[in-house]
């Protein structure tokens, strides 16, 4: 998910640009994909998709 959205917004011209413009997203997403992480079992397996985060962010 964090990847994500760098992916969508940065080139290696403008990081430092997105990430203090974005900031407050990047880390509200990470918060959230880190959280529902710890609810699953395993590494990989327990990391959450785009739409689980994003229910998440919406509740």
């Amino acid at each position: 998910m964090v990847p994500g959205t760098f992916i969508r917004h940065a080139n290696p011209e403008n990081i430092e640009e997105v990430l203090r413009d974005h900031q407050a997203s990047i880390l509200q997403i990470a918060n959230a994909s880190g959280s529902l992480t710890t609810t699953g079992k395993g590494a990989i397996s327990a990391l959450p998709n785009k739409r689980e985060v994003e229910e998440l962010l919406r509740s």
